[in-house]
């Protein structure tokens, strides 16, 4: 990757002479480590080898694409890299303007064009809670019906919001159908007649919040995927326009740990919990994801970001002066490989 703007690498702190210095490969080791050890073996540093080697050069952890928009059409296997592992992600600028970027924030500030506010859970009680525009499949019921109720409401008030510019879920279909080949792109359509999925949510995090580590794989294993999952493959990437950043700080951190080689040693020592549609870490479970090396990213406002969010654990940094808002979602290709989909 040609860094431009906001990217930068953290190689794992040296261990002491005292230390546990184990490398282990998947989630076997990482379980019977954490039971030969007790409890607490999370503190030892535990490596993948698939993902240090590069630790120990210039070389960034991660390879990501980085391109103007204009140049997408030059690579029109970029999302099937990033699903086979040969790229890690990509940074597409320029989707939007940053001059049309700030007006979209500034509706939004507004309260224009109405959205509905979800608070983060632990945030209610909060003036100005990190919050949710839109409602998304992780936050609904099983039968899926009042989410393709909202789902249509949010389309109706996203094109609203975009009045004036290019209209959103147009802007994104077409970058989406660059970077797969000219594939149909497409967002879901419910399981009865007239539904449809929500093509996006709206992030925003005022200033001192943050999103703890996480991988998103476990969508799949959740009540309300039930439809989802007969449409698309297991396996998603996320994606999100950056309609506004924080002087410092809001930097999205991508951690060299993978959600399959972390679950099974986890859930063995109890450290993993999963309560109202979420996955959550617990204790030292969120301080071990970052004593692996990592690599931040800080998208510039109206650039396009698409990672491997399912697989790699990552986390937003809190930022001071000012708020953090991204719109996006997830994107995977249907069971016959013949389409795109995206949703949130």
């Amino acid at each position: 990757m040609i860094p431009r703007t906001g990217c930068s690498s953290r190689r794992p702190p040296k261990e002491s002479p005292a230390g546990d210095l184990r490398q282990v490969e998947g989630g076997r080791a990482l379980r019977d480590c954490l039971a030969n050890q007790g409890e607490y073996a999370i503190r030892a540093r535990l490596t993948v080898l698939e993902h240090m080697t590069d630790h120990r050069t210039d070389k960034p952890l991660f390879d990501f694409l980085d391109l103007d928009v204009s140049e997408i059409h030059e690579r029109p296997t970029a999302i099937a890299e990033i699903r086979a592992g040969t790229l890690h992600g990509s940074i597409i600028r320029n989707v939007y303007s940053p001059e049309e970027a700030a007006i979209i924030a500034a509706r939004l500030e507004r309260g224009d064009p109405g959205f509905s506010a979800d608070p983060f859970r632990k945030s209610v009680h909060l003036a100005d809670p990190p919050r949710i525009y839109g409602r998304t499949l992780n936050n609904c019921a099983p039968d899926l019906r009042q989410y393709c109720a909202e789902a249509a409401d949010f389309r109706r008030r996203c094109r609203e919001l975009f009045c004036g510019m290019q209209d959103f879920e147009e802007r994104i279909t077409e970058v989406f159908r660059a970077l797969t080949g000219g594939l149909p792109v497409e967002v879901p359509v419910g399981p009865e007649p007239g539904q449809i999925y929500a093509p996006a949510t709206i992030r925003l995090l005022p200033q001192g919040h943050g999103i703890t580590p996480h991988a998103d794989n476990s969508l799949y294993d959740k009540p309300q995927a039930w439809h989802l999952s007969t449409l698309t493959e297991p396996a998603l990437l996320s994606f999100f326009l950056t309609l506004s950043l924080p002087q410092s700080g809001g930097e999205l951190v991508v951690y060299a740990l993978r959600w399959e080689d972390f679950r099974p040693g986890m859930e063995a020592a109890n450290r993993l919990h999963v309560k109202h549609g979420e996955t959550t870490l617990i204790g030292d479970a969120a301080s071990y994801v970052r004593t692996f090396a990592s690599m931040s990213f800080k998208p510039g406002v109206g650039d396009l970001f698409i990672f491997n969010a399912g697989r790699y654990f990552h986390e937003v940094t809190p930022g001071t002066d000012g708020a953090r808002c991204t719109i996006g979602g997830f994107i995977a290709p249907s069971r016959d490989h013949e389409r795109l989909y995206y949703w949130s």
